[in-house]
């Protein structure tokens, strides 16, 4: 199932999240959506919607989330974790304070991999 933000208000948003939520069964699972802005900004609505839904962890898809929304994620229990295509994207993610960082290699086809994460 995907999980569409563009366009939604917040309850329905919520209702997408808690569908999800019964598909898992009780499982454990996050929500992945780009942060934009240089300040990583995610509505507070949104880190409402994800941790009422049931959502466990954050991951943030293109850019490192602000410190103040990893400590808003945190504060609801929320594991906050974020995407790194180059090694400056991971260190600045720690620096601010996300628990794990997903690795991503050339495979993706992005311009700024050069390297191969192939072993």
């Amino acid at each position: 199932m995907s999980l569409t933000v563009a366009n939604k208000g917040p309850e329905e948003l919520l209702a997408q999240i808690k569908e999800i939520s019964a598909l898992c069964q009780g499982k454990p699972f996050g929500v992945d959506i780009l942060v934009h802005g240089a300040e990583g900004g995610v509505m507070k609505q949104l880190i409402d919607a994800f941790a009422d839904g049931g959502a466990k962890a954050f991951i943030s898809g293109k850019g490192v989330p602000s410190r103040k929304v990893i400590d808003q994620f945190h504060a609801r229990g929320m594991l906050v974790g974020s995407i790194a295509g180059k090694l400056s994207h991971a260190t600045r993610a720690v620096e601010l304070g996300v628990d794990f960082i997903i690795v991503q290699g050339a495979e993706v086809s992005s311009s700024m991999h050069k390297e191969s994460l192939r072993v």
